[in-house]
């Protein structure tokens, strides 16, 4: 009985408290890391009964022409499939590095069958599932709200915020607010670069990189009184090519900067194509300086911060997180619990009983 009942109790105690340490000592960590891959170990063990249950199930189904006994073939179908080009690796291509052995190919390689059913067929069965489990998720938050209690209220807020932070009707409600992008094609960033230039050669380029900015392609660009852009002159041409060029420089240095200053990067910490920011050049330095101060501002951080998509990463970082953390814990503890109350004989297991 002991060996049945007790030992695996003890140990199912025992790494439950190691689970629950390892959120708390840094020490205990590669433990968890190493108990984590004993509990694959004993996942793939439990998949092979997992199959043999489902193939019971079903076969019992369509043995029995139960209700729905056809949906039960598709699924027995669609398993073997998956499991035979899986193992086998049916399709797959030889690599680079073993040009004359098909099987050192990745499982889901691209282009393989194995890669197609999981793009098209497990990707959009999952994206359909999630999508009604939006639904409900939407319509429980509005039956919670209706007990018209605070905790209602911020369950509706937060499912209203995911919910729109994962859509582009979010992206679009908030793309006002300031982001990078928008202070990257600032036009104000190219006027030292424009002063260098002729006048009617600097109005020509910032006639090209406004309409290239509102999604107008160059070949349909339109310059001076409405004349296309395969009209102008070959030196036209070149001279608004090593324009597009020199401000496509710019703005690659202004996002580079702008990158690292929201990343929290020092201004003298700043590093640009191998290059920090003590030994930039006259006209980097200024920009570079001018785009930290931006990035930085607390006006900045707040409005970007309000953007749905930015404050959908909050909530799935902060809270979401934590509360996944308090649930392990409380499952950890109750294991811990469970176990040690059966050990000391303070409650009845059936586990190797013969009840």
């Amino acid at each position: 009985m002991i060996a049945k009942r007790t030992i695996p109790l003890f140990i199912a105690a025992l790494v439950g408290v190691l689970m629950i340490a390892t959120y708390f000592i840094p020490y205990t960590e590669q433990w968890g890391a190493e108990a984590m891959e004993m509990f694959i170990i004993l996942a793939a063990a439990a998949m092979v009964l997992g199959a043999g249950n489902l193939l019971l199930l079903n076969l019992a189904k369509i043995s029995n022409k139960q209700p729905g006994w056809g949906y039960a073939g598709i699924t027995l179908t669609a398993f073997f499939a998956t499991l035979i080009i899986g193992l086998f690796k049916i399709g797959a291509m030889p690599t680079p590095s073993s040009p004359d052995n098909a099987w050192t190919a990745p499982v889901v390689q691209e282009g393989s069958p194995f890669w197609w059913i999981y793009q098209f067929g497990l990707v959009p069965l999952t994206a359909t599932m999630f999508a009604m489990l939006a639904f409900y998720i939407a319509s429980a938050a509005f039956r919670a709200f209706r007990a018209k209690n605070v905790e209602a209220t911020l369950l509706l807020g937060t499912a209203f915020i995911v919910l729109l932070g994962q859509v582009y009707a979010g992206y679009w409600l908030t793309d006002f607010l300031p982001k990078i992008e928008y202070w990257v094609n600032e036009l104000q960033h190219l006027a030292p670069y424009l002063a260098t230039l002729p006048e009617s050669t600097a109005h020509l380029v910032t006639t090209v990189v406004t309409q290239l900015d509102d999604g107008v392609l160059l070949k349909d660009v339109v310059v001076g009184s409405g004349v296309p852009y395969a009209s102008l002159g070959v030196d036209q041409q070149a001279l608004i090519q090593a324009g597009l060029v020199r401000v496509d420089s710019i703005r690659d240095f202004t996002l580079a900067v702008s990158m690292q200053a929201e990343a929290g990067v020092a201004l003298k910490d700043i590093v640009v194509n191998g290059v920090p920011y003590e030994y930039m050049s006259v006209d980097h330095k200024p920009l570079a300086k001018e785009t930290v101060e931006y990035i930085g501002g607390w006006w900045y951080q707040l409005l970007n911060g309000l953007r749905l998509e930015n404050l959908t990463q909050v909530i799935l970082n902060v809270p979401q997180k934590a509360g996944n953390r308090a649930i392990m814990i409380g499952i950890a503890l109750g294991i811990v619990s469970t176990s040690l109350k059966v050990i000391l004989g303070v409650d009845r297991s059936y586990l190797g009983s013969a009840d």
